[in-house]
This record gives C-alpha cells, sequence and structure tokens, in this order.
C-alpha cells in the first residue's frame, strides 16, 4: 500500500535536509583541519557519521559539496557583517570601531572554521575558492560604500570610487593578516590588534583628508 503523500514526504524531506547539513559540516570539519587537497568523499562521510554512498544522494562530486561549504560560511559571515554594520551608530567614534574590530577578529579565536576556510582556502582553484573570492569582493565592495557615507558624515572629502575602494582594499587585507596571525599563533592579544587596527584605518582616513587639501 502507499503512504498517503503528505504523511511520508515531510519526514522524508527533513531527514535528507539534516543528512546533508551533516555532511557540508563534516565537510567544513575537515577543510579546516586537513586543507581542501585533502577533502575526499570517504573523509566526509565519516566524519558526518555515513556511509560513502550517501554522499552521492546529495552531490554530484566532491567539488559540489566544497562549494555547499563555502556557500555556508559565506553566509554565516555575511550576516554576522551586516549585524555588526547594523549596531555602528557613530562612524568617527574610536571606541566603536575598535569594539567591531574586536568582535571581527574573535571570530579567528571563537569561530575559527569560519573566517579560516577564507584564509586558507582564497587561492583555491575550485569552487570552494571561487566562493570565498566573491566573498571578499562583496565585502571591499560593501566596506567602499560605507566609507564613502562615513567620510560625508564626518566631513571629510569625497574620494570618488576608485580611491575608496582602494582604501577598503588596504583595510580588508589588513585584518585577514591580523587574523591570520591569531590562527597560527604568531599574536595572541586581541585586544591590542583591534587597537592597532582602529589606528591604522584612522590613520588612512587622515591622511587621505590631508592629501585631498
Amino acid at each position: 500500500m502507499v503512504e498517503p503523500a503528505d504523511e511520508a514526504r515531510p519526514r522524508k524531506r527533513g531527514s535528507r535536509e539534516e543528512s546533508r547539513h551533516r555532511l557540508v559540516e563534516a565537510a567544513i570539519d575537515q577543510i579546516r583541519e586537513h586543507g581542501a587537497a585533502a577533502l575526499t568523499t570517504v573523509s566526509v562521510t565519516r566524519a558526518a557519521g555515513m556511509a560513502q554512498s550517501g554522499f552521492y544522494q546529495h552531490f554530484r562530486d566532491l567539488d559540489e559539496c566544497k562549494a555547499a561549504a563555502a556557500h555556508e560560511v559565506a553566509r554565516e559571515l555575511r550576516e554576522f557583517l551586516r549585524e555588526q554594520h547594523a549596531r555602528s551608530k557613530s562612524p568617527g567614534d574610536l571606541e566603536e570601531l575598535t569594539a567591531n574590530h574586536r568582535a571581527i577578529l574573535e571570530l579567528f579565536t571563537s569561530h575559527g572554521h569560519l573566517p579560516d576556510m577564507v584564509v586558507r582556502c582564497r587561492y583555491d582553484l575550485s569552487p570552494l575558492g571561487d566562493a570565498m573570492r566573491q566573498l571578499l569582493s562583496d565585502v571591499r565592495t560593501v566596506l567602499a560604500d560605507n566609507l564613502a557615507e562615513a567620510f560625508g558624515v564626518l566631513g571629510l572629502p569625497d574620494l570618488g570610487p576608485a580611491r575608496f575602494a582602494v582604501t577598503a582594499e588596504l583595510i580588508v587585507g589588513m585584518v585577514l593578516a591580523a587574523g591570520e596571525s591569531l590562527l597560527d599563533g604568531r599574536a595572541t592579544d586581541v585586544d591590542l590588534i583591534a587597537r592597532e587596527l582602529t589606528a591604522a584605518v584612522a590613520g588612512i582616513g587622515l591622511a587621505a583628508a590631508y592629501m585631498s587639501q
């Protein structure tokens, strides 16, 4: 006897989504611990506690799984950055800027799997690397727009899109470098790094304003 569709399908769909999520989370953990090059269907399914045959019920191949892992990480990071921006009320408040930098840096110490994938995999020649590079490109674009808005609020000169884009590039580069130093254990004092990042960003703003006179 065929089961009623309204009873069977919801349970099946929920179970399938749960299994796919387990595979994606396992892939993220494996990439973080061993690198994207070491990822295999065996390592992913073993970490997820599933049979290897179950992998192909959710993904065509390993690249599709890598892409799903990357997009999940990118989604979480974008949400975090949106929340941080929503909390920012005063563009010229250096204490607030330092708090924002601290929150971002703490991702590298408390939720290392998220930024670690960006830092380690942004040069990977796969859908994983593509997603990480797209995330960074989006962050730079949004940051450049935020800088233009902040300069306007503070009465600083409008540097124009090209210079704001370069400034955003420099800031993102500094944050990545600082985060990588935390991941590698070369630096441990998050508060100190956050303050130095704020000083550097403020210095860039002052220098830009001075050079535009």
